[in-house]
């Protein structure tokens, strides 16, 4: 553990207004760090989570993109009217599996008096272009500040490809399908006690976005998963996708930011 996280932990520790993590909720993270979130209404822990998942994903007849003009023409054929490239990049099906690493972060409302009986917490699923720093940006702006307010247990994490979870092939392996799967099993572990060091027998998840998108996937997957679902920033309608996606501007992360996304392959995106 880092310096700063031990002295926060002790420091929670001494207060007797304080939630205390028990040495199991410790044990089901690696790298464990301790903070509060932004308001202090919510005690948290963060760290890795190995999950084990493997997912039927479609194989993409396409390689990472040589450079920035190479990424914008693939957009451009994507969405100008009655592209048919789409099909033309569609390889079949391909099983891809692995362990992954996923960085989440369990956090329980502050007060000591709501240290007893959690057995509902929600799920959180931010969208494309965000990590779980979504939840809780500021004083004022933390959904986990205001989920903490009613005592309720959050569980935001940052999906497969995307801020300190594990980073694979992004074309081939991060694909909806496999996250789909990785958000099942983290649920499953929810459920049984594995991570947090006790069961949660109510799972409610909350997606922005595409993680509503998820939160339906899981839903129509995994029925008994979930106790019921929040669906932020949502709909049925598809038919401004491609504007959307144009309207993005996409880069390729490592040439747009290279001092934060120097490491990663041309196929991931800023």
């Amino acid at each position: 553990m880092r310096s700063s996280s031990v002295s926060l932990l002790f420091g929670l520790l001494a207060s007797a207004d304080a939630f205390v993590f028990t040495p199991a909720a410790i044990l089901s993270f690696q790298n464990p760090t301790f903070s509060l979130s932004a308001s202090g209404l919510a005690t948290c822990i963060q760290g890795n989570i190995p999950v084990t998942a493997s997912a039927t994903n479609e194989k993409v007849l396409l390689s990472s993109p040589a450079n920035q003009l190479a990424t914008t023409e693939i957009f451009v054929e994507l969405v100008q009217k009655n592209s048919t490239f789409a099909a033309s990049v569609n390889g079949g099906s391909q099983t891809v599996s692995g362990t992954y690493n996923i960085n989440a972060r369990l956090c329980y409302p502050t007060l000591a008096l709501t240290n007893f009986g959690f057995n509902s917490i929600q799920f959180l699923i931010h969208g494309i272009g965000f990590e779980k720093g979504y939840w809780d940006i500021a004083p004022g702006y933390s959904y986990i500040d205001q989920a903490a307010s009613a005592g309720y247990a959050t569980f935001s994490y940052d999906r497969l490809g995307t801020g300190l979870s594990a980073h694979p092939d992004p074309i081939q392996t991060v694909q909806s399908y496999l996250e789909l799967e990785i958000a099942h099993q983290l649920i499953q572990s929810l459920r049984s006690g594995s991570i947090g060091g006790q069961s949660f027998s109510k799972v409610a998840a909350v997606g922005h976005s595409f993680g509503a998108i998820q939160s339906v996937g899981l839903a129509s997957k995994y029925p008994k998963d979930l106790d019921a679902i929040i669906l932020q920033g949502f709909t049925t309608d598809a038919s401004a996708i491609g504007i959307t996606l144009a309207d993005w501007n996409s880069a390729i992360a490592n040439q747009n930011q290279p001092s934060r996304f120097g490491s990663l392959p041309n196929g991931c995106k800023h």
